[in-house]
């Protein structure tokens, strides 16, 4: 199935080739990650808090515009991803970070008028990097901080 989705989108992409000025460009931003995590903890649920991220989240795009109406996009990121934990029902304030870096491959397809409004669709994958793990008791960082690098703690990749 994937083969021949794989075959279909490559000659969409000859025929609008063929059929107007190939344009190439690239682009970037940064993000702003604001995270949650579903944790189920031995049977005890809850003890979710928000974790912000508004630091090193940066991508990079490779865009290819087959006319006004159809264009790929590709690129890479590095995306600075976690969550933190609060163990609930606990008579200690017991509070664990994790962080991972990942660093993410994106592929898409582009349709609309390129200039004004578009939209986009496609694949990511990812693959952790850099773990952290870090526990705070009683509000007071410990000493116990976990930092690897291609950590065993983290699957190989994230789709």
């Amino acid at each position: 199935m994937k083969k021949h989705l794989l075959i279909l989108f490559l000659a969409g992409c000859t025929f609008f080739s063929s059929q107007a000025q190939t344009k190439v460009y690239a682009t970037g931003g940064m993000e702003m990650i604001f995270s949650f995590a579903q944790v189920d903890n031995n049977g005890i649920s809850g003890g979710n808090i928000m974790r912000w991220a508004p630091v090193f989240n940066v991508q990079v795009y490779g865009n290819v515009d087959f006319g006004k109406h159809f264009g790929l996009i590709f690129g890479g990121a590095i995306r600075n991803v976690g969550f933190i934990y609060q163990v609930p029902d606990t008579n200690i304030n017991l509070k664990k970070k994790f962080r991972n870096y990942n660093f993410a491959i994106p592929i898409g397809f582009k349709v609309g008028n390129m200039h004004k409004f578009l939209l986009y669709g496609g694949y990511e994958i990812e693959f952790p990097f850099h773990y952290k793990e870090k526990t705070f008791i009683n509000n007071a960082k410990q000493d116990s901080k976990i930092t690897t690098w291609f950590s065993g703690r983290t699957p190989a990749y994230y789709n």
